[in-house]
């Protein structure tokens, strides 16, 4: 038996993929940004054409955190606030998009999606701290840590059952922090904590698209 690591890998009878759940990392990403936002001035630009509900994943992860996450000055919105637009969409109209996002908002944490990951959006946020999923973004330095597989743990879980001989299967790995470029934001008590809760996610003991 075979395990495929890489993004996009086909399923056959003899090999398994290991990858994200992208909904779980969505809600992480709502809970860090919300960790390392400034009154809770969190923010998101995503993509979603699958229709799987990651807006509704990263505002609950922010919730989970903060529960009502609303600032004591204007603008006075229900944080972490998240902009979409489609996955296709060029350079210009993510950057339209960042710049609503911007002073509608005036987030100070923002996860930007990868396909929003151009220099002109990063641009808009000269001083906000930022996150992607993106670990081969030509960007990286801009970022304050990159979200992405653990795939070591990922790996450890899948063992066992490709042992057995169980094959073509798609095994999901647990969210981790894969970059961290600031370790003064993001210390090893935040790591933690946001580790926990990828933890909780992948053991079913978080619905990130039902928090309380």
């Amino acid at each position: 038996q075979f395990l495929a690591v890489t993004q996009n890998a086909a399923v056959s009878a003899n090999v398994s993929t290991l990858g994200v759940n992208p909904v779980h990392l969505a809600f992480v990403a709502g809970y860090l940004t919300a960790m390392t936002s400034t009154e809770w001035r969190a923010g998101a630009l995503l993509s979603d054409d699958a229709n799987l509900g990651l807006a509704n994943a990263f505002y609950n992860g922010g919730q989970y955190l903060c529960g009502r996450c609303t600032p004591k000055y204007g603008p006075m919105l229900s944080y972490p606030q998240v902009y979409t637009e489609v996955g296709s969409a060029d350079a210009a109209a993510w950057t339209t998009l960042a710049g609503a996002l911007w002073t509608d908002t005036t987030p100070n944490s923002v996860y930007v999606d990868p396909a929003a990951d151009y220099p002109e959006v990063l641009n808009m946020f000269s001083e906000e701290v930022l996150f992607t999923s993106n670990a081969t973004s030509t960007n990286l330095a801009r970022y304050a840590a990159v979200l992405g597989p653990d795939t070591l743990g990922g790996i450890q879980s899948a063992l066992p059952e490709l042992l057995a001989g169980s094959g073509g299967k798609v095994f999901s790995s647990p969210v981790t922090l894969t970059v961290i470029n600031n370790t003064d934001l993001i210390s090893p008590a935040k790591q933690a904590r946001a580790n926990e809760i990828a933890e909780k996610l992948a053991s079913d003991q978080i619905n990130p698209l039902a928090v309380p």
